[in-house]
């Protein structure tokens, strides 16, 4: 498994861009269940859950999100 490497702050700093914290490839907006925005990486297959109330996504990286 590849590692995450970066400066302190990238992996949020990816996130909130709406980029895979492992590859840095676009996320792509999967589904949202029980409150949680799931995004999908199509180049590494990594899973993000983010709890709507407090996760690290950009406003606009679904509609019923914003």
């Amino acid at each position: 498994m590849k590692e995450i490497q970066g400066e302190p702050g990238h992996f949020h700093k990816n996130l909130v861009n709406n980029r895979c914290p492992k590859c840095e490839k676009e996320l792509t907006f999967v589904a949202i269940i029980d409150g949680k925005l799931i995004r999908s990486c199509q180049s590494c297959n990594l899973r993000i859950h983010d709890p709507l109330d407090s996760g690290e996504y950009p406003n606009n990286v679904c509609e019923i999100c914003d």
